[in-house]
């Protein structure tokens, strides 16, 4: 049966006052040699100034950390969270002072009245949701620790009542693992197609000499072969199945995996199991994303001008997912439309739908020359990123020739009509070998080159988007080093010519956010910042900001090295780029190798490199795929507060005594999963953990495997010893729930409990039971709370319960069931598809009348008299016959 029941209305807590106060004497004795003191409000209670601070706990352990880690081990920057309201209640429930965070999260409450209060925090940002506690929510904590959302303090002059909160897409834990492919030459098997490493991976120095072991340490994990995915580089990391998502890419000299051009395959991390999830040429016909143009008897040569033009015009660009994971996002590069593919479910030419990217920009009126690439989300808008390629115009460099960013709405599935970046792709740019300018060219559709001895001949593409706090860094791959290989045969006119590809891929920089808009960085700096050196000729304005995005440590420059993928993980100071030749140290040159390089954002400086491969593969020709960061689903954690309702009013008053040493279950279904047992301020915590619980006597319960998102548990006071006579919860039984009798946010300070008998999977018997269903990963929940009192046997709960029904039988949904009982109580329930209903925690030994009202039907008896001597069953209301009105 389904019913709603409303909240208790003013007049009822004016009631329930009454009755507190006649029992007030007792239950302070009661409680006094029960618990002890209060240790939640000891101390003066006094008027003052609640200070605290409110932040951004990116990896969910509740402190808040602002030293960013160190080069070997960076780590994430907690923020301030600006606009979030702070609220002191006294312990009759007045308002006494409010507050709301400035910009960097912190914020002064002027208390008034007297001690103790209950400070309630709401009005978070949307997307965010209270974080883990580092500490009891109780008065004043340390500067680095927070408790939850609803804090007591004794008096008002209490500092760092804090608050951590978190956005789950933004969570990540300490070194994750990092993702991304090597290629294979030709048709060979490359292991590493699909590999991980650590974050922490590499070194850090830049002086010494060989071996470099420190850089290739601790080395790489093989998910998947060129046999099983060919050649991708679209790369996306669905957290809540563990799937790491790869996409078909178009590489002259390498094969595409078995499902061709048009295949995203997964990797399941649980299993290692690699498979084919999407193939949009068999969906939507074979030409969808381009026909593979390669030549699997020689790949040397590799069928000539048709790869070389190929490169960037078909298979996929970048992916990216939804804020909430339901669907893939990707660029097929070949109909320049962004297809929004279910993780789940059929998939379908009904259930993927997509949308056409812009056919003409600003200052690229020519629909061929657009050539769009990067996928990526921040908060709730994608951005996708091109290039207008100049192709048509057919010399080496062109005014128009320029890169894009547009924002893409997914509620919409739009595009904006102007984008936020649009820049020219003519600034400086030194050498990408010795005597050959870097400078950007316009695409090619036939074989180029501008060196007597390399395959040399810059054409960007915009392939990746990344965001340091709204701030944009923007990956260009150059085309070239697609087009070409490692000692192979990349001009067609010349099958004999086995020279290398040296490719010039760049990162820019773009300060600024969605709300003001973005400025690329100019000669070294951008926002105010950086430490590049200036007026070098090199990038934007003369200097650039990520000024060690090159390699002579013998001087013998590569003054761009970027391979087009990057990751920044949110609120970390670091971002860290596919690169080749990442070993930054003189005198031994580690050459025609690729991996990673990590980069400051503060300054620009690279800090740290790791080597995935060297003298091989593709050398210097774009011989590594992207780069994504496998940040793990945030953890969830549910609590939290056991008390005493010593005023029988549903609501946790500060000043009310809290119930220690309480044993709490949590079941999942009949099984129990986790135990923990209420501390001293009568707080306790499930938390997701991969170890089972090292000690089942304290108030942290670990949930072997995690607590589960979007599922149902139960919360149970169901340990038989603790209700005997001796124990913390002997004497006492659930308060009024779900109320809502003074102000405040009522779900943080009511009681949730009820009273079960049996509850599956317990020991026989009644006990107060809290119903928990999970939201989203990361939404933790500190609102399941126990209110217990001991007004027997005037206390006494029942339950009343009954049916309205058509003369014939039929239950009618929607009526109104109103209950009063001529003191104040006023409650209401609506009828469910079947025409039940049902009062719950109803003090017995009472009369009580009940009035139907339902618009469509009329009743000769509408109103009903009962009294709670006990559960009442079959208290039904039975329209009259052809009554309808």
């Amino acid at each position: 049966m389904t019913f709603k029941r409303t909240c208790l209305t003013a007049a009822f807590a004016a009631f329930l006052l009454l009755i507190a106060t006649f029992f007030t004497g007792s239950l302070l004795n009661d409680s006094a040699s029960a618990q002890g003191s209060d240790k939640r409000t000891s101390g003066a209670m006094m008027a003052g100034t609640i200070t605290g601070r409110v932040f951004q706990d990116h990896n969910s352990n509740g402190l808040y950390e602002t030293d960013g880690g160190t080069a070997a081990q960076p780590a994430a920057v907690d923020s301030g969270v600006a606009g979030v309201s702070v609220s002191a209640y006294d312990a009759a429930g007045v308002l006494r002072g409010n507050a709301t965070t400035a910009a960097n999260g912190t914020y002064s409450l002027i208390a008034t009245g007297s001690g103790p209060y209950r400070v309630e925090f709401t009005n978070l940002p949307s997307g965010f949701f209270p974080s883990a506690r580092s500490a009891a929510s109780v008065n004043g904590n340390s500067s680095a620790t927070a408790g939850s959302t609803m804090h007591f303090v004794a008096d008002g002059n209490t500092s760092n009542v804090n608050l951590a909160v978190n956005r789950p897409s933004d969570h990540c834990q300490d070194n994750p693992d990092i993702c991304s492919q090597l290629f294979g030459v030709g048709d060979a098997a490359q292991p590493e197609a699909v590999f991980t490493t650590q974050y922490w991976a590499g070194s850090t120095r830049t002086t010494g000499g060989l071996p470099v072991d420190d850089f290739t340490s601790p080395g790489m994990v093989s998910l998947a072969t060129t046999d099983d995915v060919g050649t991708t580089f679209g790369l996306a990391y669905h957290r809540a199945s563990r799937r790491i998502l790869v996409a078909a890419y178009m590489k002259k000299h390498a094969k595409f995996g078995p499902g061709g051009p048009g295949a995203i395959y997964q990797v399941d991390r649980n299993t290692n199991a690699v498979s084919e999830f999407v193939n949009l040429n068999t969906i939507f016909g074979p030409t969808t994303v381009g026909t593979d143009p390669h030549d699997p008897s020689n790949y040397n040569t590799d069928n000539g001008q048709a790869t070389w033009n190929a490169v960037g015009k078909i298979g996929f660009g970048g992916m990216t997912l939804s804020d909430d994971e339901d669907y893939l996002f990707v660029m097929n590069l070949a109909d320049r439309r962004l297809y929004r593919i279910p993780t789940s479910g059929p998939l379908d030419s009904t259930t993927i739908t997509s949308t056409a990217f812009p056919t003409t920009m600003p200052n690229c009126t020519n629909s061929g020359n657009v050539r769009p690439f990067a996928v990526t989300r921040y908060e709730a808008s994608l951005y996708v990123g091109a290039v207008c390629s100049m192709e048509s115009a057919g010399n080496s460099i062109n005014n128009n020739l320029r890169a894009y960013v547009y924002r893409f709405d997914p509620a919409s599935m739009a595009f904006d009509t102007t984008p936020p970046i649009n820049f020219q792709l003519n600034y400086s740019r030194n050498e990408t070998d010795p005597g050959y300018s870097a400078a950007w060219r316009n695409w090619r559709t036939a074989y180029q080159t501008i060196s007597t001895a390399h395959f040399i001949y810059p054409q960007p593409m915009l392939t990746d988007i990344d965001f340091d706090r709204g701030n944009m860094v923007l990956s260009f791959r150059d085309r070239n080093g697609d087009q070409s290989g490692y000692n192979s045969a990349s001009d067609p006119d010349r099958p004999t010519r086995l020279w290398k590809g040296i490719t010039a891929g760049d990162i820019i920089r773009a300060c600024g956010d969605p709300v003001s808009g973005w400025t690329i960085e100019s000669n070294g700096r951008c926002g105010g910042i950086g430490n590049a050196p200036q007026n070098t000729d090199e990038g934007p304005g003369d200097g650039e900001y990520y000024y060690q995005d090159n390699y002579h440590p013998n001087g013998n420059p590569h003054d761009e090295v970027g391979l087009g993928g990057a990751a920044q993980i949110p609120g970390h100071n670091v971002l860290v780029a596919t690169i080749f030749d990442p070993v930054y140290i003189p005198n031994d040159n580690i050459y025609d190798a690729g991996g990673f390089r990590w980069f400051d954002n503060g300054t620009g400086a690279q800090n740290r490199g790791f080597l995935a491969y060297a003298a091989g593969e593709f050398g210097k020709a774009n011989g590594i795929g992207n780069v994504e960061p496998l940040c793990e689903s945030a953890p969830i954690e549910i609590g939290n507060f056991i008390w005493r309702d010593l005023n029988f009013n549903g609501v946790q008053d500060p000043g009310e005594p809290p119930v220690g040493g309480a044993t709490v279950n949590l079941y999942e279904g009949s099984t129990l999963i986790a135990t923990a047992v209420t501390n001293e301020f009568g707080e306790y915590y499930f938390v997701s953990d991969t170890i089972l619980d090292p000690d089942q006597s304290d108030h942290i319960g670990v949930v072997l495997n995690g607590i589960k998102s979007n599922n149902a548990y139960e919360v149970r006071l169901d340990t038989p010893s603790d209700h005997l006579s001796g124990g913390p919860l002997f004497g006492l039984a659930p308060t009024f729930g779900l109320v809502n009798t003074q102000a405040g946010h009522t779900v943080s300070n009511d009681s949730n409990a009820i009273s079960v008998i049996d509850p599956a999977g317990s020991p026989a018997g009644n006990y107060p039971v809290v119903a928990v269903v999970t939201g989203v990963p990361g939404e933790n929940d500190h609102t399941f709370d126990i209110g217990l009192n001991s007004l027997s046997p005037t206390s006494a709960l029942v339950s009343i319960e009954g049916r309205v029904m058509t003369a014939s039988g039929t239950g009618i949904n929607t009526a109104s069931i109103r209950l009063e009982n001529g003191k104040g109580m006023d409650a209401t329930a609506i009828t469910g598809s079947f025409g039940y209903f049902r009062f719950e925690g109803i003090p017995a030994g009472q009369t009580f009348f009940l009035t139907v009202g339902v618009k469509r039907f009329v009743f000769s008896t509408p109103t009903r008299t009962v009294t709670t001597e006990e559960d009442l069953t079959g208290v039904d209301f039975i329209a009259d016959p052809q009554g309808k009105r």
